[in-house]
């Protein structure tokens, strides 16, 4: 399979898992379609990352440099470096026949992330794109969020279109508005999985009932599809314990199994017999979605029938049989997961009422939309799920493209794409319109590289879902050959066996697009045992009051485990995982009196230091003088260290003022003590030079001023707590492009 994927006049989509090597397989084919195309921008490769882009683009640099020094291919004897430098050099070759001078123009090679690209795109054609100008990318665009749904509820008080629309939410959602913008909220996050289809199902104040009658419909015959095929092998015992179940608890407990038919088989995988597979479900599971343990009388099994022995019996006989089939299934994992989907299903069949209020939430929705267009404008930001919006908008239809996408059918002859598994819908629908019009043999591939193993990006609404129907199906009108790349050179093999025997149980047994389930793929090891092993485990076990001590215990234990890697073996990388952050209220210390330091995100946060602390007094007084509890900890901060009677004197007499005032009041300084007036003297001068500077400079420089000549710097007594001043600072510097921020509570929640 690996060879054929280097076949570069066929489409394929390769399954990599991790270790398979398949950054070296898409440098490899890249370099294979330099020496056919006519310019190197016919070649277009879109990763994920930043850092994937990078390192592939390094390794074909490199590759084409060493293909340039031909005594230097000659002493290597790694068949794999060879096949990547033969084709580097056969690239080279083509470049000096067409004049591309790759090695001195080396931007002409195209490999992006998905991102810039849409980017790129977008920019193009602002206003076809309805990006306009030229907007900063950001994550941190919750603002911008509130700012559209407040637009949009404020219209409930008018004669818009969606006013009724409004009201009628808000009646759904007990009139409590927090909830709605919480909802709403969460909607916009993932935009680009239902805008299309509101845009496309509702016409006018219409919705199109039959398309999303027939979606639910076939939603609910897939997954009834599955239950029928994973019950099937144990139909002849479940039938007659449900049907014996049903009659008992209608004879108990009227109308818990109204609406049930004795069944004959199982029931067939149509919508019109969910009422049927559900009780099914609501049998086999617990409310909480758990195999159950036993059954008695509440689920229609009686222990005994008064006064009817034969009855009895017989109720005895079925307990035993029921209980023996839960056993059965209590290792089918994958199958208590169909069976909890198929019990949360909606009935296909939905009355006016529903119809009406989702109407109207499609109406409020595309209005939403246009809102939020306009407060990213107002901002000047927006989100990536905006500009693959934008960038799919400036490629227009699949009947109508525009001219930049019939230019970009002209220039995109070789489209390679990595981490597929991680794109979203939006994405997947830009990758069909760059293919739109693709003919088979017309000399234009496609090769797609994922591992629906890893799949982590559900947070920018990736659907793994998209990779398997890919693989099935094939992209568009793109037809794809199917690949699986089973070797892992990267680890040992007892690691290798290791997570193969232990992961395979975390997987579903069978795919399902629908629901993003992904089987368990084995890997096969490329390197030998080394002599750890590749697993060791160690316990710490105590009472449970003694929870405090064995936390700490761990901390150190680690902390001493990577020392001792270090020490072995130096240039070695290392990872710690934990399960949560309470862990790390013991791991930090203990890493940081062992001398450790280490690079993490959104774990050891700015804001836990004690000098960012400090250090955050300083913006908050200055940008609000108004501010008493930042003008509190100004002055019992370690550079100015007022004792808390002065303190106290000063927040006395500045009760409706400001401290500020108070500082500059002769009557009120003079009542401080001789140490209070001897250490306010600098701090004074240097908050009062840092204002005058803050409206001539901004506040990052005033606060950069303050912190140097309060000499801040020597709290800072660590190298992590050097750096993490840096950074506050730069981090300062971005929120106040204009000079000023805009909103501090923003900025202390990104610190």
């Amino acid at each position: 399979h690996r060879d054929r994927a280097l076949d570069i006049q066929h489409a394929y989509i390769v399954q990599a898992p991790a270790g398979s090597g398949k950054t070296e397989l898409l440098s490899l084919r890249y370099l294979r379609l330099l020496s056919l195309c006519e310019h190197p921008e016919e070649v277009l490769a879109i990763t994920f990352t930043r850092k994937a882009a990078s390192e592939m683009r390094e390794r074909i640099v490199a590759s084409l440099i060493a293909a340039s020094e031909p005594e230097g291919l000659a002493k290597c004897d790694d068949p794999r470096l060879l096949q990547r430098y033969s084709a580097a050099a056969a690239a080279l070759a083509r470049s000096a026949e067409c004049g591309w001078n790759l090695l001195d123009n080396p931007s002409r090679l195209r490999i992006q992330t998905i991102d810039s690209f849409c980017h790129s795109l977008a920019a193009r054609t602002p206003l076809l794109s309805r990006l306009g100008g030229n907007p900063r990318v950001s994550e941190e665009v919750t603002h911008c969020f509130s700012e559209a749904i407040t637009s949009v509820l404020a219209a409930l008080d008018g004669t818009t279109p969606v006013s009724d629309d409004i009201a009628l939410l808000l009646e759904r959602l007990d009139n409590d508005v927090g909830r709605v913008e919480k909802l709403l909220t969460a909607l916009l996050y993932s935009r680009d999985q239902w805008l299309p289809h509101v845009l496309d199902i509702h016409a006018g104040n219409q919705l199109d009932r039959d398309y999303l009658v027939r979606s639910l419909n076939e939603v609910i015959t897939e997954s009834l599809g599955e239950a029928l095929a994973g019950l099937d092998a144990v139909a002849n015992q479940l039938v007659p314990l449900a049907n014996h179940a049903a009659e008992h608890l209608g004879l108990s407990e009227p109308g818990q199994a109204s609406e049930y038919d004795p069944l004959n088989a199982l029931p067939p995988p149509e919508a019109a017999a969910l009422k049927q597979w559900q009780f099914l479900a609501g049998l086999l599971l617990t409310g909480k979605g758990e195999w159950r343990q036993r059954v008695d009388k509440r689920q229609g099994f009686p222990a005994s029938i008064e006064g009817d022995k034969e009855q009895t019996a017989l109720c005895k006989q079925r307990k035993l049989e029921f209980q023996e089939l839960l056993t059965q299934l209590g290792t089918r994992e994958s199958l208590r997961e169909t069976l909890v989907y198929v019990r949360e299903l909606p009935r296909a069949a939905i009355d006016d009422s529903h119809w009406d209020f989702l109407a109207a939430l499609a109406r409020i929705l595309t209005q939403l939309s246009v809102e939020l267009l306009l407060a990213f404008q107002r901002n000047g930001i927006v989100d990536h799920a905006q500009v693959a919006a934008a960038a799919l908008s400036a490629l227009g239809s699949e009947d109508e493209p525009t001219d930049l996408a019939l230019a970009m059918d002209y220039r995109i002859r070789h489209l390679l794409v990595d981490e597929f598994q991680d794109t979203s819908k939006l994405q997947t629908d830009l990758l069909v319109r760059l293919t739109a019009g693709w003919e088979p043999g017309d000399g234009r591939t496609l090769f797609l590289v994922g591992d629906a193993m890893q799949s982590v990006y559900g947070f920018r609404n990736a659907n793994v879902g998209i990779y398997l129907k890919v693989r099935e199906q094939g992209l568009g009108d793109v037809p794809i050959t199917s690949l699986t790349l089973n070797s892992n050179f990267r680890s040992q093999s007892g690691l290798v066996q290791w997570v193969n025997r232990t992961f395979v149980s975390a997987f579903p047994d069978q795919a399902n697009p629908s629901r993003g389930a992904v089987p368990h793929s084995p890997a096969e090891a490329q390197q030998p045992d080394d002599a750890t092993g590749g697993i060791s485990l160690e316990w710490i076990s105590a009472a449970p009051e003694q929870r405090a001590m064995v936390t700490e215990l761990e901390g150190r234990q680690i902390a001493r485990r990577v020392l001792s890697l270090r020490a072995n073996d130096p240039g070695a990388s290392i990872a710690i995982l934990v399960r949560n952050r309470t862990q790390l209220r013991s791991l930090v210390p203990a890493l940081r009196t062992a001398g450790i330091q280490w690079q993490a995100t959104d774990i050891d946060r700015l804001e836990s230091l004690a000098v960012i602390e400090d250090l955050q007094s300083l913006p908050r007084a200055l940008w609000n003088r108004g501010d008493r509890i930042a003008w509190l900890a100004l002055l019992r901060a370690p550079w100015c260290g007022l004792c808390l009677a002065d303190v106290h004197t000063l927040a006395t007499a500045a009760a409706g003022d400001s401290l500020w005032s108070a500082l500059q009041t002769p009557a009120v300084t003079d009542r401080l003590s001789s140490d209070g007036q001897q250490r306010l003297t600098a701090p004074v001068q240097v908050l009062g030079y840092a204002m005058q500077l803050r409206r001539q400079a901004g506040l990052a420089r005033s606060v950069e001023a303050a912190w140097t000549l309060l000499r801040g710097g020597a709290l800072a007594n660590s190298a992590i707590e050097q750096t993490s001043v840096a950074r506050y600072l730069d981090m300062l510097r971005e929120h106040t492009p204009g000079g000023d921020l805009r909103d501090y509570g923003e900025f202390a929640a990104k610190i």
